[in-house]
């Protein structure tokens, strides 16, 4: 089966919908189907999509901009109009949009996949409201979540579906690479001073504040001395917002516990932070507009043994068992937070249980499992291929 993913996150090692590309059509094309993703050249070198299992095409162009719409849409018209029988997958917003819309012009197989904020979004940017794109997803075949907190979130939102769509969630899945064993030297150019005896807490994510990074620093006040002294928390992740940013280091100065900034590492070297870790943390806190759509990273950090503790917001449950391979606690509430987290410092035997359930259950999260399940049925409405 030709299947087509068109996104416009997809370089290398970003994370997010890029990491869900990769996963999904590295299993795909596992499974023999006829796999090509296709997303912007930005300005990357030829040998950024070598040996790779699937094919990537490169178009020209970057970040996505409303100013490029027209050319999207003309680009899809020719794809769409020299591959009538293949399957095209929005795998983010701005290719809903194009195809939403080339949707009114032709018929073609249609998926698209929910990440969390792309459903609070929808429809609410002006050049969305200008097109009268209320729901981008409506004439998908397929709509594809991330989590059930995701598909409830759309499903509250939208209010009307056609009759003959079909709406599923496909949880993400975990690449084998995480499960490796690690390299502790790595960890050495990171974090010099660690020793044995410290307790290392990690956040893995983006430093803006629905992370949740400003929740921990305060958590981490509460501790007892004896405890705050002994922790050392690493923080990975690309700087996005810079008032947070200096309100992180502000607190992070004044902090019992040694706070580090380790930027973004390469996967090897996270990989021995996961294993290292002795709680891996990114609670999240509420936002407006935004939305923690599941949660890989939690699940990643599994996969080297490492519990986890966060909250109850978005998709984050569905990659945490609560008191089984890890605590969630409620949003936005410090004093709960501060309490596990002292809990869970305190007690290497809670965390050694929590820990291996966690590597236990990380190991049934496959992105072969994913993509059996995305692609499963797509076999099954070519009707709605037509001229």
């Amino acid at each position: 089966m030709k299947i087509r993913m068109l996104t416009h996150e997809f370089l290398p090692y970003q994370g997010g919908v890029a990491t869900y590309t990769h996963g999904l059509a590295r299993a795909a094309a596992a499974a023999g189907h006829d796999v090509v993703v296709r997303a912007p050249a930005y300005d990357l070198g030829a040998s950024a999509d070598r040996d790779l299992p699937y094919r990537v095409e490169r178009f020209s162009g970057g970040v996505y901009t409303h100013r490029v719409f027209p050319s999207l849409m003309l680009r899809g018209l020719v794809w769409l109009m020299s591959e009538p029988d293949a399957v095209f997958h929005a795998v983010d917003w701005p290719w809903a949009e194009v195809l939403f819309a080339l949707r009114k012009m032709k018929r073609f197989r249609y998926w698209a996949t929910l990440h969390g904020t792309d459903v609070l979004s929808m429809g609410s940017n002006a050049f969305a409201r200008y097109l009268g794109v209320k729901n981008p997803y409506l004439t998908a075949d397929h709509v594809l979540a991330n989590s059930a907190a995701t598909m409830a979130l759309y499903e509250e939102r939208a209010v009307i579906f056609p009759k003959d769509q079909q709406r599923r969630v496909t949880l993400l899945g975990v690449e084998p690479v995480w499960f490796k064993t690690a390299d502790p030297r790595l960890l050495a150019p990171v974090l010099p001073e660690l020793a044995e005896h410290d307790l290392l807490l990690v956040s893995v994510g983006r430093l803006e504040p629905r992370k949740g990074h400003r929740l921990v620093l305060q958590a981490l006040d509460r501790l007892p001395d004896a405890l705050a002294e002994r922790v050392v928390f690493a923080i990975a992740g690309r700087d996005i917002e810079d008032a947070y940013v200096a309100e992180l280091r502000k607190l992070g100065d004044a902090s019992r516990a040694r706070v580090r900034f380790v930027g973004t590492p390469d996967q090897e070297t996270l990989r021995a932070l996961y294993h290292r870790a002795d709680l891996f943390t990114l609670p999240g806190e509420p936002h407006p507009s935004r939305v923690e759509g599941f949660g890989l990273v939690f699940l990643e950090a599994a996969a080297q043994g490492t519990p986890s503790l966060a909250t109850d917001l978005g998709g984050i449950p569905e990659a945490i068992a609560h008191e089984s391979t890890g605590i969630v606690v409620p949003p936005a509430d410090l004093d709960c937070y501060a309490e596990a987290l002292e809990t869970l410092l305190s007690s290497p035997e809670m965390r050694q249980v929590y820990g291996t359930a966690a590597r236990r259950r990380a190991v049934s999260f496959t992105w072969e499992r994913c993509a059996a399940e995305s692609y499963g049925a797509a076999g099954s409405d070519r009707k709605h291929v037509s001229g």
